[in-house]
């Protein structure tokens, strides 16, 4: 993977629920953290940034640099000319990239349908996608939208996102508006771009509000559910310094600055030993539980916990590290 770990006096681990966008940037190595940070401009700009993503109305594969010769004429504002002062430098892939003016896109009846592994947490308004894409396969980008075409979201594919084993980790888009026109959305529509195809995945939309057949309360409701803080979770970790790579020869500060130690690296198979703080049943974003003594923080950047409260529902804690 291409995050560092934390370390001691150094990551900030935060409990949270969905309330931003999931951006990506340009650099494959992007640390998984900073897609919860730059909304929708964030994900279009990556999207863009690729030599081609497909075009909505179109339906084919366009070059950010030949959209004007390539896509029919469209309705509504069109690019101005070059030299104009309206025009951005092309570094400004936004700008450039035609799903900006053009929310929507084409979902043709004939694609081909993939099994896709979703999870939906939140509400109707303000909603967070995790999903997991067909293991195996060479996808480029993703474009969430619903039955109707709408744009919702873009997701261009980083290493950050696929297992050396070709198996995919969950990606996770938060900050959805599941509602058109005032009526909220029965399902989504999930848009796989290859090289040189396209798939999709029809996801109809089911709240994670049962966990092992339990009723689930989280901070998604706009309020404190009656009885809530009490079993809440907070991430504390200690490192379990042997599954660490440690450099025989750098030093690293410690805990005051006399106090030195060999710098550690984490790995793929780095783990970390659960405080008493994170409470109840952890599961990663998709809903499987973690094995306590095997945590891995580079794995599972967003994790659930599950405890139940006196009334017999499970407090849901939903947690984002960095």
């Amino acid at each position: 993977m291409q995050d560092q770990a934390p370390k001691k006096g150094e990551q900030p681990v935060t409990a949270t629920e969905p309330k931003s966008t999931v951006a990506v940037t340009t650099k494959p190595q992007m640390p998984r953290r900073l897609m919860f940070s730059a909304g929708l401009a964030g994900l279009i700009a990556q999207a863009c940034s690729n030599a081609k993503f497909s075009d909505g109305l179109a339906g084919k594969p366009v070059s950010r640099d030949n959209r004007s010769s390539d896509l029919p004429a469209q309705p509504g504002p069109q690019p101005a000319a070059p030299g104009d002062p309206q025009v951005k430098s092309s570094g400004d892939a936004a700008q450039n990239c035609n799903a900006v003016g053009n929310p929507q896109v084409d979902i043709p009846p004939t694609v081909v349908e993939k099994q896709v592994v979703s999870a939906f947490y939140g509400r109707q308004d303000s909603a967070m996608l995790a999903i997991v894409l067909p293991a195996g396969e060479d996808i480029k980008q993703v474009v969430i939208a619903n039955a109707k075409g709408r744009l919702l979201a873009l997701h261009g594919i980083t290493g950050a996102d696929k297992k050396s084993d070709g198996t995919w980790r969950p990606i996770v888009i938060d900050g959805l508006s599941l509602v058109d026109q005032g009526s909220a959305l029965n399902e989504v529509v999930v848009l796989m771009q290859y090289s040189d195809s396209r798939a999709k995945a029809v996801l109809p939309i089911n709240f994670m509000t049962k966990f092992q057949n339990k009723s689930v309360v989280d901070l998604s409701g706009r309020g404190v559910p009656t009885g809530m803080p009490a079993y809440q979770s907070v991430a504390v970790f200690a490192e379990n310094s042997a599954s660490f790579a440690v450099d025989t020869t750098v030093k690293y500060p410690h805990t005051t600055a006399t106090e030195v130690r060999n710098l550690h690296t984490a790995l793929p198979t780095t783990t970390w030993s659960v405080g008493a703080e994170l409470k109840g049943t952890i599961t990663d974003v998709m809903g499987t539980v973690i094995d306590r003594a095997q945590f891995n923080i580079l794995e599972h950047q967003v994790f659930c916990t599950y405890v139940e409260m006196p009334d017999g529902k499970l407090a849901r804690t939903m947690i984002q590290i960095g």
